[in-house]
């Protein structure tokens, strides 16, 4: 009686250690699953902020470029106006030397 009353409860242990290496075998799965979305994420995480360097390099490129493109222009801008008001000058010295004349042969007349 004693032994079989032994051997139900190794029956029962044998039970019960299969239902925990069961439970043992589950639980690596799903901590291998969870390490494999961990490294999943941190790849993605890591293609994201490459992406958003590249961006942000680009963005200081493009800045760069227009900020020298402007300066180019203004540049230009100035050489332009300071070549029209010499013209304006010389203008209007033409119109006072015109001035003068048309003042001179009115008084010769």
């Amino acid at each position: 009686k004693e032994m079989e009353a032994l051997r139900v409860k190794i029956q029962e242990a044998e039970c019960l250690l299969k239902d925990r290496e069961s439970a043992l075998v589950e639980r690596e799965k799903e901590v291998s699953n969870l390490h494999d979305t961990f490294s999943q994420q941190q790849a993605d995480h890591a293609r994201a902020l490459s992406m958003q360097e590249q961006q942000k390099t680009e963005m200081e490129n493009a800045c760069a470029l227009a900020s020298a493109e402007q300066q180019q222009l203004e540049a230009e801008l100035r050489g332009t106006l300071t070549e029209h008001a010499a013209a304006l000058a010389e203008l209007a010295s033409h119109e006072r030397a015109l001035q003068a004349d048309l003042a001179d042969q009115q008084q010769h007349t």
